[in-house]
C-alpha cells in the first residue's frame, strides 16, 4: 500500500510515452543551448500536481535536485531524458514504483524497469503529431484550458449581475419560487385537523417564503441559511425539537453567506449528523443591520441553521471559501457574455444591414477644402437619402455612381443566438421556455413539455436534498401550536405540475370512486371515508371541502357490516338495517298509510 493510504495503481493517467513526448516538446530548445532550469522545475511540478500520489511525489522530489546540478548548464538531450524519466515515473503510479528497484541506478534504471513491468493501457485519445491534430499536438486546442474566474468571491459583481441582467435574475429567482410553489403535505398519524392547523401556522410564520428566500440567495451567492430562532433558547446550543413549547418558535431569519462568519476551526465530527464535516457554528456579522440588535454577533449552532448550497465545490476548494459553495453565476458568465455579445451585435447590425456608397468625383478635394463646397456636397447626399424609399427617386451626377452592400452575417446569426440560448439554459438548469419566455417543443415529443419535465426532475432532486431539514422545521411548527408530532411524522412534496380543470375532474372522480369502493367493502368506516375525501380530493381538486369537522364526527366511527341475508319484504333486518323492499315504489306509496 502506498504512503498516505493511496491504493496501488490508483489514479493512472496517460501512458509514459505520451507524457514523455509532452514534457520533451514543452522544453525543447536548440541543440547544445543551455536549458531554462525554471521552466524545467515548473514542468516537473506541473506533472507532480497533475498525477499526484504518494510514491510519485517522492520520485519527483528526488529527481528535482538533479536538474539543478552543473551550474544549471547541461545538454538538451540530458534534460529531455530526465523529464521523460519523471513523466514515466509519475505515470506508472504506486504499483510500478513499489515493484521497481530504486537503487543507485537512477531514474533511467527505474523508468526501464517500470516500462517493462507496467501493464499495457488502452488508449482512448486520438493525436496526430505530424498533422497537429488533437490536444497536445502544438495546435490551438493545446492552449485551451479552464480559466480561473472566481466571480463567486466578488459580491458586488454578483449583485450587479442580479440587478441589471434579466437572465441572471430569472435564473436565480425562478427555481427558488418553483421549489415551494406547490408546497408539501404532512404525512403520519396526526389527524387531518392537526395537519390543517400545522399548515395554517406555517402560513402565519411565513415558513415557505423564508425557505424560498434562502434558496434564492444561495443560488446568487453560493450558500445561504434560514436560521431557526426559538424564543428563550440560546442559539449556540444544539437544537432539540422536544424542548420547544407552544409559542416559542419565531419566524425564520434568512442570511446569505456574506452576512455569516463560519468557525472553520470547530468542525462537526458527529458522523450521524447531516452537517458532518461542516462548521459547527455560524456567527452573524455586524453588517446584518436589517435585523434587530440581539442577533448581531450571535452564534448559531449548525442544528439551528437550515443550510442551502447552490453549486457545491470539492472539499479542498471549499476550504478556500470557508466551506461555502459557488454561485450559479460562476458557470453562466462565459456563456452569458457570448449571448449578450450576440444579441447586442445583432441589434447594431440592423443599422448596418444595407450600406450604400456614393462614388463622388473629387470628393477628397471637396472634403479638404471645406466651406461651401463641402456643405453643398453634404446637402446633396442628405437630399438623396431622404428620397431613397420604396417608391423614391434619387438624382446623382452623371459621373457619380451608387454601390449597395448587403451584410452577409444574417444567415447564421439566428443559429448563433439559438446555440447561446441553449447553452445558457444548460448552465442555469432552467428550460428555455421559462428562461426566455418562449414556446418551444421539448426533446422531440412535440408537446413543448420535454424540457419542463427535466426542469421538474431537477427541482425534485433539490427538494429531496432539503427534505430532512424542512421536516424538522415542520415539527417545530407543530410543537409551536401545542401539537405533538407523531413518530412517523414527515412531509411529501406535492407534484410540481399544475392540473387542468379536466385533469382535476378525472382525479376527483377516481379518488372518490376508490374511497367509496373501500367503504362499500367495509374496509373503512364512514368517518374514515369522509376524512379521506376531505384530505385527498379537497387538497388536489378542491372538491369535498364542505365536509366540516362536525360532519365527520357525526359519521359512524366503525365500519357498518353488511347484512348476513336478505330481509323479508318491508321488514327490518336483525341487524337494524333496512331491507331492499323498503325503497318504496309508486304502487306501495299509494297503499301505505301516511
Amino acid at each position: 500500500m502506498a504512503r498516505g493510504g493511496a491504493r496501488p495503481g490508483a489514479g493512472r493517467k496517460p501512458s509514459a510515452a505520451t507524457l514523455a513526448r509532452r514534457a520533451a516538446e514543452a522544453q525543447r530548445t536548440t541543440d547544445g543551448a543551455p536549458l531554462d532550469l525554471d521552466a524545467v522545475s515548473r514542468n516537473a511540478h506541473t506533472l507532480q500536481e497533475q498525477y499526484r500520489n504518494a510514491e510519485a511525489e517522492r520520485i519527483a522530489n528526488r529527481v528535482l535536485p538533479e536538474l539543478t546540478l552543473s551550474g544549471g548548464k547541461f545538454p538538451t538531450e540530458m534534460a529531455a531524458s530526465k523529464i521523460a524519466a519523471i513523466s514515466r515515473a509519475i505515470a506508472m503510479g504506486a504499483e510500478a514504483v513499489k515493484a521497481a528497484d530504486l537503487g543507485d541506478g537512477g531514474f533511467e534504471h527505474y523508468a526501464t524497469a517500470a516500462d517493462k513491468d507496467a501493464p499495457q493501457k488502452t488508449r482512448d485519445a486520438f493525436v496526430a503529431y505530424q498533422n497537429r491534430i488533437g490536444v497536445g499536438a502544438a495546435n490551438i486546442l493545446s492552449t485551451a484550458q479552464s480559466s480561473f474566474q472566481p466571480i463567486s468571491r466578488v459580491r458586488i459583481a454578483l449583485e450587479w449581475a442580479f440587478i441589471g441582467q434579466a437572465l441572471v435574475n430569472i435564473a436565480v429567482n425562478l427555481p427558488a419560487d418553483d421549489m415551494f410553489r406547490q408546497g408539501y403535505d404532512i404525512t403520519g398519524s396526526n389527524t387531518p385537523t392537526e395537519i390543517e392547523a400545522i399548515h395554517r401556522e406555517c402560513v402565519r410564520l411565513g415558513i415557505n417564503s423564508s425557505l424560498a428566500d434562502a434558496v434564492r440567495w444561495s443560488r446568487l451567492y453560493g450558500t445561504a441559511f434560514a436560521m431557526i430562532d426559538i424564543d428563550g433558547q440560546r442559539p449556540d446550543t444544539p437544537l432539540r425539537v422536544e424542548t420547544v413549547w407552544r409559542g416559542q418558535m419565531l419566524p425564520l431569519k434568512v442570511f446569505d453567506m456574506w452576512l455569516t462568519d463560519p468557525n472553520i476551526t470547530e468542525i462537526e465530527v458527529d458522523r450521524a449528523s447531516t452537517n458532518y464535516g461542516l462548521p459547527m457554528y455560524y456567527r452573524i456579522l455586524g453588517d446584518a443591520a436589517q435585523y434587530a440588535s440581539p442577533l448581531r454577533g450571535a452564534r448559531f449552532h449548525n442544528s439551528r441553521a437550515v443550510r442551502f448550497d447552490a453549486d457545491k465545490l470539492p472539499y479542498l476548494q471549499a476550504q478556500q471559501r470557508n466551506l461555502y459553495s459557488n454561485s450559479i453565476v460562476e458557470k453562466m458568465q462565459d456563456v452569458l457574455a457570448g449571448y449578450n455579445l450576440s444579441i447586442n451585435g445583432a441589434a447594431q447590425l440592423i443599422h448596418r444591414a444595407v450600406v450604400r456608397w456614393v462614388a463622388m468625383k473629387d470628393w477628397r478635394s471637396v472634403q479638404s477644402a471645406g466651406g461651401a463646397a463641402l456643405a453643398g456636397a453634404e446637402a446633396g447626399v442628405n437630399a438623396l437619402v431622404r428620397r431613397l424609399g420604396i417608391e423614391g427617386m434619387g438624382i446623382i451626377d452623371a459621373e457619380d455612381r451608387i454601390e449597395t452592400n448587403v451584410h452577409g452575417a444574417w444567415s447564421g446569426l439566428s443559429d448563433v443566438c439559438n446555440m447561446m440560448m441553449s447553452a445558457l439554459s444548460a448552465a442555469t438548469q432552467v428550460p428555455r421556455s421559462k428562461l426566455f419566455g418562449e414556446v418551444q417543443a421539448g426533446l422531440g415529443n412535440g408537446d413543448g413539455l420535454g424540457d419542463q419535465r427535466n426542469y421538474y426532475d431537477f427541482l425534485r432532486s433539490k427538494q429531496a436534498a432539503c427534505t430532512p431539514q424542512v421536516t424538522k422545521v415542520m415539527q417545530l411548527v407543530a410543537r409551536n401550536i401545542g401539537i405533538k408530532p407523531a413518530p412517523d411524522f414527515g412531509i411529501e412534496w406535492r407534484p410540481l405540475e399544475r392540473l387542468t380543470p379536466t385533469e382535476k375532474a378525472t382525479v376527483a372522480k377516481d379518488n372518490t370512486a376508490t374511497i367509496l369502493s373501500a367503504l362499500a367493502e367495509n374496509l373503512i368506516s364512514p368517518q374514515i371515508a369522509m376524512m379521506e375525501l376531505r384530505q385527498t380530493c379537497a387538497r388536489d381538486t378542491g372538491m369535498w371541502t364542505n365536509l366540516t369537522e362536525d360532519v365527520i364526527k357525526s359519521a359512524a366511527p366503525e365500519p357498518v357490516p353488511a347484512p348476513e341475508e336478505s330481509a323479508p319484504t318491508g321488514e327490518m333486518t336483525s341487524k337494524g338495517g333496512i331491507g331492499s323492499e323498503q325503497l318504496t315504489t309508486p304502487e306501495t306509496q299509494e297503499s301505505s298509510p301516511q
